[in-house]
């Protein structure tokens, strides 16, 4: 796949959430929700022709071995949170706040560390396996993307503090 273009009509399997459906039918492909359960078969099978997860889910559950070719499109991000109850929170004394933000603050560093370390390992693990990495200009997705916004409003600050990161 190395264009928008080529998306039309592909099956790639998306998890049962209304955002991943929307995103791949905005792009011309048909992506049915299938369990991950199901992947590995329905690539072989050709049931889907591809699937869209983390470079360590295609490590862990094998795909490179029914699918040699790994898209990077670079349109989702392991990310770490960190979630406090907001009333537990507002009872803690200032001090006791403060720790837990810095200490929040350093978990989340070292979570998007590993993360990138991993994400670097599985494509090492991956191309040693064979398996391929086209790397598309993503321009055209993000232009035939651009009006997604609007149809899930919830997301819009998110979106917004997305596209403002250089």
């Amino acid at each position: 796949m190395n264009s928008v273009e080529d998306l039309k009509g592909l099956k790639i399997r998306v998890p049962n959430i209304d955002i991943f459906r929307a995103t791949w039918q905005d792009l011309g492909a048909s992506p049915p929700p299938m369990s991950s359960s199901e992947v590995y078969t329905g690539l072989q099978s050709g049931i889907i022709d591809a699937v869209e997860n983390p470079l360590s889910a295609h490590v862990r559950s094998k795909y490179y071995e029914a699918a040699k070719y790994v898209v990077m499109t670079d349109r989702v991000y392991g990310a770490y949170t960190f979630i406090f109850d907001q009333a537990r929170f507002d009872s803690l004394t200032g001090k006791e706040r403060a720790i837990i933000e810095e200490e929040g603050r350093k978990a989340l560093r070292w979570g998007s560390e590993m993360e990138l370390e991993q994400a670097e390992e599985s494509r090492t693990t991956l191309e040693a396996a064979g398996a391929t990495f086209p790397e598309p200009d993503l321009g055209p997705f993000r232009e035939k993307l651009a009006a997604m916004a609007g149809e899930f409003p919830d997301l819009a600050p998110w979106v917004e503090k997305i596209q403002s990161v250089e």
